[in-house]
């Protein structure tokens, strides 16, 4: 049996998916293009998303099967989610792991709560690559796939991901939001094969912390 899925490395500034206000260019709209080159009874199915402004490694699914049995299992499924991220300021510690609590409010946007009976249970581990007076380079990767938890628990500590006006006003000198998926650790649901796929830090992230 083929792998079944198309991994792509997925540009900042590209949706997913549709949205309410764009309906053609997207990840899922150029993925099912070159599919359909081939044959236009082929399709693609979204197993995961990636924010619009977030680059990095987007995997589809060949067949609704596959992606049904991805999405189901996805926590056991997958091994390993590795992001780059540019945050603010000088991390107090060089490595830690961060774990919160979070919930959704009436704007749709999470917060670190207290409440541990509602609230989310969130795991996110950093390591400082590089930093400057003014940034710092992170290798992040997280145990759990809660929405937006990078950006809302690194937000919390202070160190705001750069770029990222939705839970704050930090910085943007990238032109874009400082979050890269660089690294995405897998096994086959039916075959039980392990893949990983990993990218590049982008270089803009590493000019930024020279």
């Amino acid at each position: 049996m083929s792998l079944e899925i198309i991994v792509i490395n997925k540009p900042s500034g590209l949706l997913s998916v549709a949205s309410d206000s764009e309906k053609g260019r997207t990840a899922y709209r150029m993925v099912t293009d070159y599919v359909q080159q081939k044959d236009k009874h082929n399709r693609i199915f979204v197993v995961h998303r990636l924010d619009e402004d977030t680059s990095g490694i987007l995997m589809f699914a060949k067949n609704a099967k596959i992606k049904d049995i991805l999405q189901k299992n996805w926590n056991d499924i997958v091994l390993a989610r590795g992001y780059f991220a540019v945050v603010e300021g000088i991390m107090e510690k060089k490595e830690e792991k961060l774990v919160d609590y979070l919930k959704e409010n009436s704007l749709n946007l999470m917060y670190v709560t207290n409440d541990r009976t509602n609230g989310k249970k969130c795991i996110t581990s950093y390591k400082v690559i590089k930093n400057n007076k003014n940034y710092s380079l992170l290798d992040v990767d997280i145990e759990t796939g809660r929405k937006n938890q990078i950006r809302v628990q690194l937000g919390h500590r202070g160190h705001h991901v750069v770029g990222d006006d939705k839970y704050g006003e930090p910085a943007n000198p990238l032109n874009r939001l400082g979050l890269h998926a660089y690294r995405l650790k897998f096994v086959h649901p039916i075959t039980k094969k392990l893949y990983e796929f990993k990218t590049p830090i982008p270089q803009e992230f590493t000019n930024l912390v020279k």
